[in-house]
């Protein structure tokens, strides 16, 4: 690891074991922090916050966000994230389809291969008590408790088709080729619940959940892992799943 530059991850509490994916903070000071760029694997939507940074910008495709607001919901990405970053601390958690299913009120798909500030997607009182607390703690190892707290205050009721959810995250994670009937039969339900379900709370149809072995979505479903996507020096985007769109995104502040 470069010098200047700490990483840690946390596993959530028990009663989110299913819902956030892992919690991450990274710091990063000196001169070797100025301009750094690091690549990111697509991955499970993250929400993350920014503290004493510099600028972020993040390039999703053909697609650049950036300067990034310092509370940040990442959607779901189908392609790889290239990150250009100017030191400081980020604060982050990844959030599985059954979380989406009770945080955030519109479709994981609107957010399919984008950032928005997390004001717009989980309201600004929400924003402003995880900003909060997080500015106030002293050390790294006080993140995943306050996190903890409040993700357990924030979430909703378990969604009514949550137990269908949680068996389509278990099938997207596991190897294989299985087309979209397959999938639908062995969750007892029609394609078209299986598209909406799919759609709506991991934001890719089930052609691309639900395809062939390396599937992009997969690294989307599966939780149990480290909140932010493997960081990789270099990244080949995943172009079953992926979204061109050749106009910048860009925030005013």
């Amino acid at each position: 690891m470069p010098a200047g530059m700490a990483i840690r991850y946390d596993q959530p509490c028990d009663a989110l074991t299913d819902l956030i994916t892992g919690y991450h903070v990274y710091r990063a000071t000196g001169p070797a922090s100025i301009g750094q760029v690091n690549r990111f694997l697509p991955g499970t939507a993250n929400v993350r916050f920014a503290f004493e940074a510099g600028p972020i910008s993040v390039a999703i495709g053909r697609r650049t966000f950036g300067p990034l607001p310092a509370a940040t919901l990442y959607g779901p990405t189908g392609t790889a994230l290239k990150a250009t970053t100017n030191g400081g601390i980020m604060i982050g958690f990844g959030v599985s389809a059954l979380a989406w299913s009770r945080l955030f009120t519109r479709s994981a798909a609107e957010y399919r291969d984008r950032i928005v500030p997390l004001a717009d997607a989980l309201g600004p009182v929400a924003t402003q008590r995880l900003t909060s607390a997080l500015r106030a703690a002293e050390r790294d190892d006080q993140v995943a408790p306050i996190l903890d707290a409040i993700l357990c205050d924030l979430l909703g009721p378990p969604h009514r088709e949550s137990a269908t959810i949680r068996q389509l995250t278990r099938l997207i994670g596991q190897d294989g080729g299985d087309d979209v009937a397959a999938v639908a039969g062995k969750l007892a339900i029609s394609p078209d619940t299986l598209r909406r379900l799919a759609v709506r709370h991991f934001g890719f149809t089930p052609r691309c959940c639900c395809g062939a072995r390396g599937s992009c979505a997969r690294s989307c479903a599966c939780s149990g892992r480290p909140a932010a996507p493997t960081i990789r020096r270099s990244t080949r985007a995943i172009s079953t799943c992926r979204i061109s769109c050749a106009t910048p995104a860009r925030f005013s502040g």
